[in-house]
């Protein structure tokens, strides 16, 4: 009998480990911080690396070599005191060299909800282009003087 319940014991134990282990790989990995300093700032405008562009709030990504480029994920400013620093509408321009620079488009981006529950959205879809350089300029914000992402 003492040996029945002792091995109850353990299987106990074990499901109980094997149980919060599952419940643990269940997080929400797109979730990101609700704080303004843990994404991108811009609060004024700098030369463009595109020369077909202005003076503007722009975002340069460069991956180090060139990439097949699918699909992305963006999250806006989740500040809930900031939210209006998210951007609205802004423009893809990428590049091999950063010399000569193709236009994916112009895009609209959602205001973020200021919770910790926010999970960005599916952005521009990049339909396997070659590129080294990805260009973000934003065009306009929901009202705020900074612009910014997560």
């Amino acid at each position: 009998m003492m040996y029945k319940i002792l091995n109850m014991k353990y299987l106990l134990l074990i499901l109980f480990v094997s149980t919060t282990l599952l419940t643990k790989a269940q997080c929400f990995t797109n979730r990101h911080s609700t704080s303004w300093y843990d994404g991108w700032i811009s609060c004024e405008t700098a030369e463009n690396p595109n020369p077909q562009r202005s003076n503007s709030h722009w975002l340069l990504y460069d991956f180090g070599e060139p990439y097949t480029l699918a699909e992305s994920h963006l999250w806006n400013v989740n500040d809930p005191a900031n939210l209006n620093a998210g951007i609205k509408d802004y423009t893809i321009d990428y590049s091999l060299d950063k010399i000569v620079w193709s236009t994916l488009g112009t895009f609209q981006l959602e205001k973020a909800s200021g919770t910790t529950f926010y999970e960005g959205t599916q952005g521009p879809e990049f339909n396997n282009l070659k590129a080294r350089y990805i260009l973000l300029t934003a065009v306009s914000n929901y009202g705020a003087d900074c612009f910014g992402l997560s």
